[in-house]
């Protein structure tokens, strides 16, 4: 029986439970439920992915310096626009992030050796999260790599990649789909866990919470059962509420406060920045904004 912190949250025991047996066949591939009946617990699975935040550190932004932040939205392989654009508002206490879906697997060998090289040039202020259209292997190789959960105790933010694809079963296995596209579930309970103990003014993510959608976007459709991901960060808004969210992976822009929380999602090429005020509230601006 895998052991668990004495009285857990709520929310907490929700998201562990939630995937015992409730999974169509589809999803019970050897890795997941291997996750599923043998790595629900904070075990080693769960110290390995907190380890792997440090261990990238020196290719990752310097956030101590930094003052303001632009976040770009999917980019899906268009590199130039966002090479230009980061160029562009680059400058002395500027930061610019990328919240996943880069094309990161889908470039050609001329265009990815390009891409590292801009990463490689600016990884102290240039930087992204993954997406679930981004090979896990090739971002955690590339300069600039965000891993999921890292925190800045500076900006009091927090970064977390990943995103199930709905249209999987019409793509390969990794040629432009990847297995681990979201993180396993020790390591998203890793990542709930350092989330409730830091509690991050600031979240940057690739997907969202599934309230977020629907105030967003109410005609849209979240796919059932939901996905892990979106799980986790379901759990994490209820244990924590933070100033504000900000995401890509539905490809339109729009914003909007939910329970306290102002929540922006960035369309495909578009961008919004957000300012640190010390002693208050970050500033965002934009969002609809192509770079």
């Amino acid at each position: 029986m895998p052991r668990f912190r004495e009285r857990p949250s709520r929310a907490q025991t929700c998201f562990r439970y939630r995937f015992d047996g409730t999974l169509p066949g589809w999803w019970n591939s050897q890795r997941h439920a291997l996750c599923i009946w043998r790595l629900r617990g904070i075990g080693m699975p769960a110290l390995l992915a907190l380890g792997r935040w440090s261990f990238y550190g020196a290719r990752m932004i310097d956030f101590a310096d930094i003052g303001k932040l632009f976040l770009v939205g999917d980019i899906h392989g268009k590199i130039s626009p966002f090479h230009a654009f980061a160029r562009r508002v680059q400058g002395r206490g500027v930061a610019i992030v990328q919240v996943g879906d880069f094309g990161h697997g889908f470039l050609d060998h001329r265009t990815a050796e390009h891409a590292g090289n801009f990463f490689r040039e600016h990884a102290g202020t240039c930087g992204f999260i993954r997406g679930n259209h981004d090979d896990p292997e090739i971002c955690r190789a590339m300069p600039g790599w965000i891993p999921d959960g890292h925190y800045d105790p500076n900006w009091g933010i927090m970064f977390v990649g990943g995103a199930f694809s709905v249209d999987r079963h019409l793509r390969t296995q990794g040629l432009d789909w990847w297995e681990d596209e979201e993180c396993s579930i020790a390591e998203l309970n890793a990542v709930v866990d350092r989330y409730v103990a830091v509690k991050p003014r600031i979240m940057v993510t690739h997907d969202a919470p599934a309230d977020a959608i629907r105030a967003l976007f109410p005609g849209d459709r979240i796919y059932q059962p939901m996905s892990r991901t979106m799980q986790a960060l379901n759990a994490m808004l209820e244990l924590h509420r933070p100033d504000l969210w900000i995401f890509g992976h539905w490809h339109r822009s729009a914003g909007g406060v939910v329970d306290g929380t102002r929540f922006q999602c960035l369309g495909e090429l578009r961008y919004c920045s957000v300012t640190r005020r010390e002693d208050r509230p970050a500033r965002l601006c934009g969002g609809a904004e192509r770079i």
